[in-house]
């Protein structure tokens, strides 16, 4: 068959149907501080379960950052989503990523030795054969 021919200029009348309505999430800045922490909480858990799968490493590094970007304030746990981070990108030969977030750990930790490992791997990756050392002393 062919379509149904409609003239030019006819009013046309539908019939809409709405089959479902979810609660609006809130935006960032509605939200108190542990509310926050909730979001990135379960956005690092996601981030988590991509990782163990060892599929996308990349896909969960952003997961992590995600995560991070949740939290304002240097914590345990966005040092941690930033050390995750590293550790993904390292994992997904993405060097210069690996040494930006586990500096990011460094900066909220700065003693946090497995960052200082992961930009060592890092920067061994890119040949700055001097800032790994330097950084391997750092994490004993």
């Amino acid at each position: 068959g062919s379509p149904p021919k409609i003239p030019g200029g006819a009013s046309l009348d539908f019939d809409v149907e709405l089959i479902g309505f979810g609660d609006k999430e809130k935006s960032k800045w509605e939200m108190s501080p542990e509310e926050k922490t909730a979001k990135a909480e379960a956005i690092k858990a996601e981030g988590t379960e991509k990782f163990k799968a060892g599929l996308d490493f990349a896909a969960a590094a952003a997961l992590y950052v995600k995560a991070a970007d949740w939290l304002e304030e240097a914590s345990a746990l966005r040092e941690s989503c930033f050390n995750n981070a590293a550790l993904c990108y390292l994992k997904a030969k993405q060097f210069v990523d690996a040494i930006k977030f586990a500096s990011k750990a460094i900066e909220d930790e700065p003693k946090n030795s497995k960052a200082f490992y992961r930009r060592a791997t890092a920067y061994m990756e890119i040949a700055e054969f001097k800032k790994a050392k330097s950084d391997l002393d750092s994490a004993q």
